[in-house]
């Protein structure tokens, strides 16, 4: 399976290259606190972004993508405690299973790949190895789709 957090970092990456300024990319904001899937998400979100925030409450971007992270209501829970109302104030797409109602809460704008069909793309695959172990290993991709929920909204003027 491709690494897709590496594969996002690097798209955004070649997007400020190709964009000549005309777009800026905030850097990737990591949650160092979140090792684990039992590791706060609400608290790191919110110690994370509070150094960030400016002196009228607001973020220095209108966007926030999230990847890697599946617990999207410590997400959502750590930026109302930080105030910022999403999606007036922020939009915020998650990059996850579209299939996954815990990733998306019914009202996150996701785009992913769909956790059922990654599983039976792996059940494929290692049937195929079985069957076929002269084979080398190949790389095997996802279709991705984006689904638009309430979470996204035009950012507010400056």
């Amino acid at each position: 399976m491709a690494q897709p957090i590496l594969a996002a970092r690097r798209a955004f990456g070649r997007h400020a290259a190709i964009e000549r300024g005309r777009f800026s990319f905030h850097p990737p904001i990591v949650l160092e606190r979140v090792q684990h899937p039992s590791h706060s998400v609400l608290d790191a979100v919110a110690d994370t972004l509070t150094p960030l925030l400016s002196d009228d409450g607001r973020l220095p971007f209108t966007a926030l993508l999230t990847l890697g992270i599946s617990d999207t209501l410590g997400v959502t829970h750590g930026l109302q405690r930080l105030g910022i109302d999403w999606p007036n104030d922020l939009s915020v797409v998650v990059l996850g299973h579209r299939d996954v109602p815990s990733e998306h809460l019914g009202v996150m704008t996701i785009a992913g790949s769909s956790q059922r069909k990654a599983a039976e793309k792996l059940v494929e695959t290692i049937r195929r190895r079985i069957e076929q172990p002269q084979l080398s290993p190949q790389i095997v991709y996802l279709h991705c789709d984006q689904v638009v929920r309430g979470s996204t909204a035009m950012p507010k003027q400056p």
